[in-house]
């Protein structure tokens, strides 16, 4: 956990600054945020307050203090919305930085995430017909080996963490 408790619109506002860096919010970023004020529990009218916030340039602050196990749920969640997409864009790649920055993540809990939320959707998929079965599951394959990769493309995990930080501040 981060030395101090998120509070949800500052981690909201964080995540709407890095999807819009360059300049154009595409539907993967779209179903992201949905999935991420969902896990917040933003009251009517809160995501967009603070995304007008955002798009004004004014500092954000407050919500409610984010336990570690909201913050996983929301780790979580916006992780299988990730592997749902099957293409992460840089935005994507900083968003996940901030989150793992703000919930003070640290070591492999990336991938044990990962590995975990792969194998919940490898147990759905195991329901499925045999030819889709298998094209899900490299799919799954491909999408998982991307997300474990995040910030490993020619930038330092760090580098990527930094430009996440200064995006979402």
């Amino acid at each position: 956990m981060a030395p101090s408790e998120p509070m949800t619109f500052e981690v909201f506002a964080g995540v709407v600054r890095i999807v819009l860096l360059d300049g154009q919010l595409t539907q993967e970023e779209k179903r992201l945020l949905i999935s991420i004020v969902r896990s917040l529990d933003l009251d009517d009218g809160e995501p967009s307050r603070v995304y007008e916030a955002v798009l004004a340039g004014e500092e954000v602050k407050g919500g409610q203090r984010m336990t570690k196990k909201q913050c996983t749920e929301l780790y979580e969640s916006a992780i299988e919305v990730a592997y749902s997409n099957f293409d992460l864009s840089r935005d994507e790649d900083m968003l996940f930085a901030h989150l793992e920055e703000m919930f003070g993540y640290i070591g492999n809990e990336r991938e044990d995430t990962c590995k975990k939320i792969r194998k919940q959707l490898e147990a759905r998929i195991t329901n499925s017909g045999g030819r889709l079965r298998r094209a899900k599951k490299k799919l799954l394959g491909n999408i998982s080996r991307k997300i474990l990769k995040f910030g490993k493309n020619g930038e330092s995990e760090e580098a990527l963490a930094d430009e996440a930080t200064s995006a979402a501040s």
